[in-house]
């Protein structure tokens, strides 16, 4: 074969690959460290500049009002930069994100579809829709238009009807993932959602159904499950500490009325609960888990054991501050908002954002 007709790209000088490199967007720049080697020395040089985290602690993902819809920007507390990710269609600032974890965020688009999305890959996998669960159905209102049925076993014969936008501030509260979607089926997915916190999952990824697991039946019809983390020891959806302990956050949310209400585009006046309203944190507990005794027994900061707790729509984690983590500080939550009601509160306002010292008891 004609060498001038297929070119050994392998063989530009590193300089330049390199220079290819810085003007690609960051999932290109993942896909081209693939190549061949002397592709992935260059991608190695150009990804400490651009993606600048340098460990496995969690980052904070957002959009900013003055840039594109599809753009995302990443914080990361322990490099102290944020750097911004193009993410592939539908725009990120119309998605509700729902949980997250191992490198991934699950989202709800305007059609109350869910999405895995990696973003810094840019890889997108989809995931059970909402007619998967057991009381959802497709259907139409009197105009023809497109809607959700939602059935409660309390009222049978007269559904519940939303919008496919609205469908997603109402069912769902938590998705959780086993692990990576890119395991294929051997990712698990566990969605807490409405009747009154259910809980279904979906071991057969890409099959589109989901299993009830439990009914709301042992649980007050006012709470049900909002949360979970998935153990991999076990396959039970709780979370231990490092040290093998098995804790328990208790986050209290408070109300205030604001003297001015917030501005709320029109187009979103039907997802924002009360414009006259702000939702913040107010206390936080922490608790050790007995498992034998069935009880709670109330800890310290301290006994955190100069880990940093982060609280979000990620999957709850516990990460040392000890090996080449300055900028973390021990003993203290990261927090976000974590559930849609507060999301509905707090969309267009101040967000549920900071540090909790659990030594000083204060937020900074």
């Amino acid at each position: 074969m004609d060498a001038a007709v297929y070119p050994d790209w392998s063989g530009l000088p590193e300089d330049l690959t390199a220079m290819v490199m810085r003007r690609l967007d960051i999932p290109n720049l993942f896909r081209a460290g693939t190549i061949c080697t002397a592709w992935y020395a260059a991608y190695s040089a150009v990804r400490r500049v651009r993606i600048p985290i340098k460990d496995s602690s969690p980052c904070l993902l957002y959009s900013c009002a003055g840039d594109d819809p599809d753009i995302a920007t990443l914080y990361s507390p322990t490099a102290g930069t944020t750097f911004k990710v193009r993410l592939p269609a539908p725009a990120f600032r119309t998605r509700h994100v729902l949980g997250g974890g191992h490198g991934w965020v699950v989202t709800a688009d305007e059609a109350s579809s869910l999405q895995a999305l990696n973003p810094l890959t840019g890889t997108q996998v989809d995931l059970p829709p909402a007619t998967g669960l057991h009381h959802i159905e497709s259907s139409t209102d009197e105009q023809g238009r497109p809607v959700y049925s939602v059935y409660d076993k309390l009222y049978p014969d007269t559904p519940g009807l939303y919008a496919p936008r609205e469908l997603r501030m109402y069912l769902y509260h938590r998705v959780v993932l086993s692990c990576s979607p890119s395991a294929g089926r051997d990712c698990i997915v566990l969605l807490l959602h409405e009747q009154h916190g259910e809980m279904s999952y979906d071991a057969r990824l890409g099959d589109g159904r989901c299993t009830l697991v439990t009914g709301n039946e042992t649980v007050p019809w006012n709470f049900g499950y909002r949360t979970a983390a998935y153990n991999k020891d076990d396959g039970f959806c709780i979370a231990f500490a490092p040290w093998d302990d098995t804790l328990h956050v208790s986050r209290h949310t408070l109300l205030r009325t604001l003297t001015d209400p917030v501005q709320v585009p029109q187009e979103h006046a039907r997802e924002v609960i009360n414009p006259c309203l702000e939702s913040y944190t107010d206390e936080m507990e922490l608790y050790k888990v007995d498992i034998d005794g069935g009880k709670l027994a109330k800890i310290r900061g301290l006994d955190l054991l100069r880990h940093a707790l982060f609280l979000g729509f990620n999957s709850s984690i516990l990460h040392s501050t000890k090996d080449n983590l300055p900028r973390l500080k021990p003993n203290c939550a990261y927090l976000a908002d974590d559930n849609w009601e507060q999301i509905g509160i707090n969309m267009f306002g101040c967000r549920d954002l900071g540090i909790r010292n659990f030594e000083t008891y204060k937020n900074t």
